[in-house]
C-alpha cells in the first residue's frame, strides 16, 4: 500500500487556511517537499504550532480527518466488523503513521475492557503532545464515524495540559493525565455488569483493591490493569508535590550550600 503523504497533512493546511495563515513559506519550500509524509507533517505542524500558539491543534486535526481520507486504508476500516477490528486495523498499518520505533501501539483484551495502548509516542521538540493527541483523536474520530458507542471509554495520558478543562471538552471523554502512560481503554461486559448491580442496589458495597488490583461487588470479582508505580502512589496517596517533598531534607541540604543570591526553591 503506497501512500505518499498523510490525510491529516491537507487536513492541517486547510485549518491554517480557514484561520487566514500563509503556510506558503513552508509548503512551498524545496526541502519541505522533499521529506517523507510523517516529515512533513511534523514540520507544518510546528509551523502551525508557531503560528497559532494552539496547544490542542492535534486533536483539532485527529477529529477533521473523515475515514476516505484515508486512501486506500480506508476499505480496510470500513471493512472492520468490531470497534477492537477497527483498532486491530490502526496497528496493523501504524507504519503509514509512524516509521519507528516497530510496533508502537498494541491493543489487549481483559475480562473487563479493550486497551489500545500508544507505547512510543512521538514526541515532537516544542509541540510534544501534538502526535499523540492526534493519534487517539483520530483513531476516536474513525470509530464514531463507524457508530461505534463510546460510552465508559476513557483515555489515559502520560502528561498534563495546560488547560486542562479545554482539553476534555475537546476530546470529548474523560481523561486521566499522567497516568504514567497513553492509552484508550473501551469496557466490555465486565463493566456494564458492574453497572447493572449498582443500578439494581445503589447502596450495594464496592470494594476497589489496589493491591491486588480488582473491583468486587455482588459477589463477583474484576481484575484492572495497573502499573506499580501508579499503583504505590495512590497507596501512598502522593501527588507530583507529594514525590517530591518526598526528598525534602535533600532540598534542605542543597539551599544550605546554595549561594545566597541565587533563587531559591522554598521560602527564607
Amino acid at each position: 500500500m503506497t501512500i505518499k503523504r498523510l490525510a491529516f497533512e491537507p487536513v492541517l493546511v486547510k485549518h491554517l487556511e480557514t484561520l487566514g495563515i500563509d503556510h506558503r513559506s513552508v509548503t512551498s519550500d524545496l526541502g519541505f517537499k522533499k521529506l517523507d509524509r510523517q516529515g512533513r507533517l511534523y514540520r507544518l505542524a510546528l509551523f502551525a504550532k508557531g503560528a497559532t500558539g494552539d496547544d490542542l491543534l492535534g486533536l483539532r486535526i485527529g477529529k477533521k480527518v473523515r475515514i476516505n481520507g484515508f486512501g486506500p486504508l480506508s476499505y480496510a476500516i470500513v471493512s472492520a466488523p468490531t470497534p477492537r477490528h477497527v483498532l486491530q486495523t490502526s496497528i496493523k498499518y501504524m507504519r503509514i503513521f509512524q516509521s519507528h520505533p516497530p510496533n508502537p501501539a498494541t491493543l489487549s483484551t481483559g475480562r473487563s475492557n479493550v486497551v489500545f495502548e500508544y507505547k512510543h509516542p512521538i514526541r515532537l521538540k516544542g509541540f510534544t503532545n501534538f502526535v499523540p493527541d492526534l493519534f487517539f483523536a483520530s483513531n476516536l474520530q474513525t470509530l464514531s464515524q463507524l457508530g461505534a458507542d463510546l460510552a465508559g471509554v476513557r483515555l489515559e495520558l502520560d502528561y498534563a495540559p495546560t488547560d486542562i478543562a479545554a482539553y476534555r471538552a475537546e476530546i470529548g471523554i474523560p481523561v486521566t493525565f499522567k497516568a504514567g502512560r497513553n492509552r484508550l481503554i473501551m469496557p466490555q461486559a465486565a463493566i456494564d455488569a458492574l453497572w447493572s448491580a449498582v443500578e439494581a442496589d445503589p447502596a450495594l458495597p464496592v470494594t476497589v483493591d489496589l493491591t491486588a488490583r480488582q473491583v468486587r461487588a455482588a459477589g463477583e470479582t474484576w481484575a484492572f490493569p495497573l502499573d506499580d508505580f501508579t499503583r504505590w502512589r495512590l497507596l501512598e496517596g502522593l501527588d507530583d508535590i507529594g514525590l517530591t517533598l518526598r526528598h525534602e531534607a535533600e532540598i534542605d541540604a542543597f539551599e544550605t550550600g546554595r549561594p545566597a543570591w541565587l533563587p531559591r526553591t522554598k521560602p527564607v
